[in-house]
């Protein structure tokens, strides 16, 4: 597996690329070798992806900062970018505006209900293709308005355009073993200064999905021509972030996420020592 690399860094969070595959926090399934096991100690989660989605993961350093970046990436002038392969050929574009609530059935999951939460999404189709069978898939631009659970993989399923390898809202994809689903953008005030944080995660791990998917060679061409034209068709002005200087010292806490994870926080694993590299594009 790809160790994640991060992307951004400064006194107060992380943004870091997790690969498909990768457990974000321990769970009685997985209890060592997360991504959390290989952050410094005290850092948390801000935005969670599913194990086999890919793509940017927003950690604090602190609650305090915790609790910021939660209000921060909760408000209107924040963004969260996805990509997704879905089945079927979807609308160009269109906001989809269902209530989601658990399975009273499996907890696990999510359902359209009218008691649930208000759930928004917005999507934009950028490109299609067909298989030589005849099934037909879009690549779609979606952003969370609304950040729930499994928010994008339900209602795109309940809209009949189910995520490739979603086995849980569609199904699986022999050979295939993650969701066609990356978190590839992030855009922010920084909570403490205020300074705009725009980082984009490198989509290359999503555009060559696996041999599983080679039936779809016309949807491969055409992420990589999106991904030569510019990382983001619908904004020019992007700003670089204000990445820190990697060559210059570093807090100890902050330097011990470019090492390896030597003890597992819970029980002993031998796939336990999880990485994280620098981004050195």
């Amino acid at each position: 597996m790809i160790p994640p690399a991060i992307l951004f860094e400064d006194d107060h969070l992380l943004i870091v690329d997790k690969p498909a595959g990768l457990v974000v926090h321990p769970t009685y399934k997985n209890p060592s070798g997360t991504l959390l096991d290989a952050l410094p100690p005290g850092t948390r989660i801000v935005t969670r992806l599913d194990k086999f989605t890919s793509g940017i993961v927003v950690v604090a350093t602190s609650p305090a900062m915790h609790a910021r970046l939660q209000r921060t990436l909760s408000s209107p002038e924040s963004d969260k970018i996805y990509l997704a392969i879905v089945r079927g050929i979807t609308a160009e574009r269109g906001t989809i505006d269902v209530p989601l609530a658990s399975d009273p059935t499996d907890r696990r999951r999510r359902i359209v209900s009218t008691d649930g939460a208000r759930s928004v999404t917005e999507y934009e189709r950028l490109a299609t293709a067909a298989s030589p069978a005849g099934d037909e898939v879009s690549l779609l631009r979606c952003r969370l308005v609304t950040g729930r659970r499994h928010q994008i993989r339900v209602h795109l399923a309940a809209h009949g355009w189910p995520i490739v390898g979603d086995g849980v809202y569609g199904q699986r994809l022999e050979g295939f073993d993650r969701l066609a689903l990356h978190a590839s953008r992030v855009r922010f005030a920084h909570p403490l200064t205020g300074a705009r944080v725009d980082i984009t995660s490198p989509a290359a791990g999503f555009t060559y999905l696996s041999d599983a998917f080679r039936p779809f060679l016309g949807l491969k061409t055409a992420i990589s021509d999106w991904r030569e034209s510019g990382s983001d068709p619908d904004v020019d002005d992007q700003a670089p972030a204000p990445h820190r200087d990697r060559s210059a010292h570093h807090p100890h806490e902050l330097r011990r996420a470019y090492s390896a994870f030597a003890a597992p926080r819970i029980g002993k694993s031998a796939s336990a020592d999880v990485k994280l590299s620098k981004n050195r594009s």
